[in-house]
């Protein structure tokens, strides 16, 4: 059996759609600052904790983003964009200067993006979550991937679920939009050699996820 070590990339620039500012004659216009179009609200993860300042895959507090391009592409550094909560009514999340995320109550955030006066992204949805703080497998974690001698080499495992809880609530609820990494901790026999080979993680729509 072949296996080599996996990790799921972060999820970076996920549905990095881009809003085009306006169209006339079949001609992309130029915007003050030379901006043509601006990319969707990043997201660096798809939940914040109560409480909490929105995080990326390896727990470091990272802002939400905005990317601007000219008419030819090219990435234009120089803007200053601010967001904003349209959730209603109550609130959900804070959303700083400089784009940090605050989670204020347990609920699901729309948020938009704003460079200027002419451009607005369309909402992105971010769900405030109580605190995680247990992580169990809710199925079997062993399984073939392939036999290289026999020719098994494309073979899929089952699903690889998991539960992510918080201990917050009584009874413990589980916790969505988590980020989860997995790594092959053990390959038998113990003695096999690992091919330079890659194992690919596919989400329910078999899309590749890493």
């Amino acid at each position: 059996m072949s296996v080599v070590r996996l990790r799921l990339s972060p999820r970076v620039l996920v549905g990095a759609g881009l809003a085009v500012a306006a169209l006339s004659c079949g001609e992309v216009p130029t915007l003050p600052d030379g901006i043509a179009y601006i990319s969707t609200v990043i997201l660096p993860a798809p939940a914040v904790a109560l409480g909490d300042t929105l995080r990326d895959s390896t727990g470091k507090a990272t802002p939400v983003r905005i990317f601007a391009f000219g008419a030819t592409g090219d990435t234009i550094e120089s803007i200053s964009p601010s967001f904003v909560v349209i959730t209603a009514p109550g609130k959900s999340v804070t959303v700083g200067e400089t784009g940090f995320v605050i989670g204020d109550s347990v609920r699901s955030a729309q948020i938009v993006g704003r460079v200027g006066e002419r451009l607005q992204t369309a909402p992105v949805a971010l769900d405030v979550v109580r605190q995680p703080d247990s992580l169990a497998a809710a199925a079997e974690t062993r399984f073939k991937l392939g036999d290289v001698v026999s020719g098994e080499l494309f073979s899929i495992s089952s699903p690889l679920g998991v539960l992510v809880s918080s201990g917050a609530t009584t009874p413990r609820a589980s916790v969505k939009g988590i980020v989860v990494r997995y790594v092959v901790t053990n390959i038998f026999p113990a003695n096999a050699t690992i091919p330079d080979t890659t194992i690919v993680l596919l989400d329910d729509a078999s899309r590749f996820l890493g």
